[in-house]
């Protein structure tokens, strides 16, 4: 059996820091952890679409079991280009369903326009989607973009839920672990009133 690949931008990732006793790490890794697979990645904060069919996909050689995709957020938030978007999906979709036994891709919460899509160019190259948005202090981080290390771990539980694999959370929820400390909470809607006001007044620059 061949293992994991996983590729994408930051969401595939996995930055950050240890959350309620769970370390920060890529929902991949998670995944294939749960599974127990070799692990690959192929990830880079900041990718656009572009950046991932030309940088990274590749680099990509040999026959994986599973492969993951996570791409189209910094496209809607950067500049966005339905077209180009469309184009480096279906690349990127037909070279990992050439690669691999099975393929998911994660929606864009950022825009509706991608996730769409997504799931259409899904469709046509026998793509499993899993639903990619997040919410909550627990498991989205003040920036409103990035998981925590908690949503990486659910991002990966969701994906091995569509694979019908073994549940990531069984990897590292023991006693006491998942359990928020009002220390972090605070700190967390800290930095969320300082990233809103930040986007704010970009929004009030027009920049």
């Amino acid at each position: 059996m061949g293992g994991l690949v996983a590729i994408g931008d930051s969401i595939m990732n996995g930055n950050g820091r240890m959350v309620a006793g769970v370390q920060a790490q890529s929902w991949g890794q998670w995944l294939a952890e749960a599974m127990d697979l070799p692990f690959t990645k192929y990830a880079k904060g900041g990718a656009t679409s572009t950046f991932i069919v030309d940088q990274l996909l590749p680099r990509i050689h040999g026959k994986f079991s599973v492969g993951l995709l996570s791409m189209g957020t910094n496209d809607a938030r950067i500049a966005w280009d339905a077209a180009l978007f469309r184009a480096n999906m279906q690349t990127a979709a037909a070279s990992l369903a050439a690669m691999c036994d099975r393929v998911i891709v994660i929606t864009v919460p950022a825009s509706v326009e991608a996730t769409a899509i997504i799931r259409e160019v899904a469709l046509e190259h026998g793509v499993i989607v899993v639903d990619g948005a997040l919410k909550g202090v627990r498991l989205l981080r003040s920036d409103g973009v990035h998981p925590t290390a908690l949503g990486y771990l659910t991002l990966a539980d969701r994906a091995a839920s569509a694979l019908s694999a073994p549940s990531p959370f069984g990897l590292v929820f023991r006693s006491g672990q998942g359990r928020l400390g009002v220390q972090y909470v605070l700190e967390h809607y800290q930095l969320w009133v300082k990233h809103s006001t930040k986007q704010l007044i970009k929004r009030i620059l027009g920049r």
